[in-house]
């Protein structure tokens, strides 16, 4: 079948250029090859580098920038926009850092936005960075000594003065001519990357402009990078809500997802993502989550007591979680596994909990339309097996939780690209020494027969679909 994903639009390798980590690697080269140089005393007699950085989304991913070139020697600019719908560089946390980035030894500059003011001539643009300038000294404890346009319009590129203000123009007439430029504007390289532009060193005098918000742990189009700059932050400012309440001894009225509290020292990614859902009301998305999180600590408890207790090899293990295994509903491996069904260790109404269950397979294929209120009752019921769940595992010969990942308990745990997955990483000599315990073998040779029968049974009903 051919192909509907447009391959050209798709550049991996531009998506990989903006991890960290390559950054980090970038830093190290230009400390060596180039001449790193302030805007406020650019030494035009000489080879130079301007190094800035336009703060467009987030202060926080700044001051990680900031610290990664303190490590490695490098001098930059970092530039605010104090009117940004991104951050707000007067709150107290995003001013420490501000300051922090400054400590740092780094250079503070303004981030103009002149659409803000609607500025229609040079008159206007000076007067609006002296009062500007006066602002972010205070929020930065640095007097800026250049500023930058934020988007500029088409009337902005026609400011090419070296000076507006008292402040340097990065965007004047002789810095757009004498001086090579390099951007990651808008999360790609749309000239150069920076990489080889620091390699090849074929520039003499040289402006690098990076934005924090683009340079993430991992390698992402440059949207999902835009999301994870803002929705951390609205994640930041939601927690700080609940700090302040339970600092003052405040009731936190959360409704209904208040359950979701005892999960969260558990597993804290996952529940924001539940929190996110129930706030929003998206229960069908959340109700549906739940489930797969079910399933996945049915399936590690399991892994736990292969490992720790059975002593099946790493590469069965594995093998089982494959293709075969797929078909089985967690309650039945479960129940074949721990020899009792998961209502009688939690002691559930088996009824009600099979009614989930079969709701579970309805949502999912859309054969089943569930009032909001019906469906957050499931959520609630789900939040508490999970939390039952947990309490009971950890009580266990394997003392798991099975929310969290199996490296927790010391068993090895595969990572691909940099993730931790749920694979076990193989163990020398762990085939030996299950041969030589014949009630091992037979409990998994049952269990893989018992899987083996399922699976077929599974495939002749698709069959007679």
């Amino acid at each position: 079948m051919e192909s509907i994903v447009n391959e050209s639009a798709i550049d991996g390798r531009q998506y990989n250029d903006f991890r960290l980590a390559n950054y980090r690697e970038i830093v190290s080269m230009a400390v060596t090859h180039l001449s790193p140089a302030s805007f406020r005393e650019i030494p035009w007699s000489q080879n130079f580098c301007l190094w800035r950085h336009d703060i467009d989304l987030s202060i926080n991913r700044s001051l990680k920038i900031a610290r990664i070139n303190s490590e490695a020697g490098l001098f930059s600019t970092f530039f605010v926009n104090i009117h940004s719908d991104m951050y707000n560089p007067h709150e107290k946390s995003q001013k420490e850092k501000l300051r922090e980035i400054a400590d740092l030894g780094h250079d503070i500059g303004i981030h103009f936005e002149s659409s803000f003011y609607e500025v229609q001539n040079e008159l206007e643009l000076d007067k609006l960075l002296i009062r500007e300038s006066e602002i972010l000294a205070d929020l930065s404890g640095v007097t800026p000594g250049a500023f930058s346009f934020h988007n500029p319009r088409v009337i902005d590129l026609t400011f090419e003065d070296e000076k507006y203000g008292g402040l340097v123009n990065a965007y004047s007439k002789r810095l757009k001519t004498e001086v090579a430029y390099c951007s990651d504007s808008n999360g790609y390289w749309r000239f150069r990357s920076l990489f080889d532009v620091v390699k090849q060193r074929n520039d003499p005098c040289l402006q690098v402009l990076t934005h924090p918000g683009w340079w993430q742990d991992e390698a992402l189009p440059p949207r999902q990078r835009v999301f994870l700059s803002i929705y951390g932050r609205a994640r930041a400012v939601m927690s700080v809500y609940d700090d302040t309440l339970r600092e003052n001894g405040r009731t936190n009225l959360s409704g209904n997802q208040e359950i979701l509290g005892h999960l969260k020292k558990r597993i804290v990614k996952e529940v924001g993502l539940w929190d996110y859902l129930w706030n929003d009301q998206q229960f069908e998305t959340l109700f549906i989550d739940l489930w797969r999180m079910h399933e996945t600590q049915i399936d590690r408890l399991c892994r736990a007591v292969f490992q720790k207790e059975w002593r099946v090899p790493v590469s069965e293990v594995n093998l089982f979680f494959g293709e075969q295994s797929a078909s089985i509903d967690g309650a039945r491996l479960f129940l074949q596994v721990f020899g009792v069904s998961v209502s009688t260790v939690l002691l559930l109404n088996e009824t009600e909990y099979s009614e989930w269950r079969k709701a579970r397979n309805q949502v999912v294929h859309g054969r089943l339309a569930l009032k909001p209120e019906d469906l957050e009752y499931g959520c609630i019921y789900l939040v508490s097996v999970l939390d039952q769940l947990a309490d009971w595992g950890e009580a266990q010969t394997i003392a798991f939780d099975g929310l969290s990942h199996t490296s927790g308990i010391g068993i090895g745990t595969v990572f691909a690209d940099g993730i931790m997955t749920d694979a076990l990483k193989a163990v020398t000599g762990d085939t030996e020494a299950f041969a030589r315990d014949a009630k091992q073998q037979r409990q998994w040779k049952l269990l893989r027969e018992f899987v083996a029968t399922e699976w077929s049974n599974s495939q002749s009903d698709l069959a007679s679909e």
